[in-house]
């Protein structure tokens, strides 16, 4: 599941300039699925939904409730 509807058609990933997949649950960046962060996202009542996020904002608690439980990317 992607959210498409805010990226113009032909626009490119805002870190890579690779070709969107989806946007940044946080700040609405558009990312390609190499710079996407992929979390699944919790509601405390048996069900989750993913999310993606982009490599700033998977780390950013005050974004990401899971932000504690990872490590940084390491290249």
């Amino acid at each position: 599941m992607t959210d498409m509807e805010n990226v113009k058609p032909g626009s490119s990933c805002d870190i890579c300039r690779g070709q969107v997949f989806t946007t940044c649950l946080g700040c609405g960046k558009a990312v390609c699925q190499a710079c996407a962060r992929f979390e699944l996202i919790g509601s405390g009542c048996g069900s989750v939904w993913p999310a993606y996020y982009c490599p700033d904002c998977v780390l950013d608690p005050d974004i990401n409730p899971n932000a504690m439980l990872r490590e940084p990317d390491v290249c």
